[in-house]
């Protein structure tokens, strides 16, 4: 969705050097923290774990490795129905960069 109006071009979330890696690491744990409301309230363990792991990573591309799993997508292909999960962070983003289609 988002990720592939902010990603015309070929980013990767893996490959992003010191500090800029870090720094958006630092944006998408500020908007985990400023959701915590909602996040609080999941009983789910698989799911209080990719949060704590997301909040424990020192990059982007390591949060997006560990919420991958359990993101909300939609196939994109016909009949382009709502699926949940990435099988990692490479998919998450092979399916979200722009520049592919």
């Amino acid at each position: 969705g988002g990720i592939s109006l902010g990603n015309p071009l070929q980013i990767h979330s893996g490959n992003m050097s010191f500090p800029w890696a870090q720094i958006l690491g630092m944006g998408v744990k500020k908007m985990i923290m400023l959701n915590w409301n909602v996040f609080r309230h999941i009983t789910s363990a698989d799911h209080r774990r990719a949060i704590k792991e997301a909040l424990l990573a020192p990059t982007i591309g390591q949060i997006d490795c560990a919420l991958a799993p359990y993101m909300i997508r939609n196939n994109p292909e016909y009949p382009f129905e709502v699926r949940v999960g990435y099988e990692d962070g490479e998919a998450y983003w092979n399916d979200a960069s722009s520049y592919k289609y």
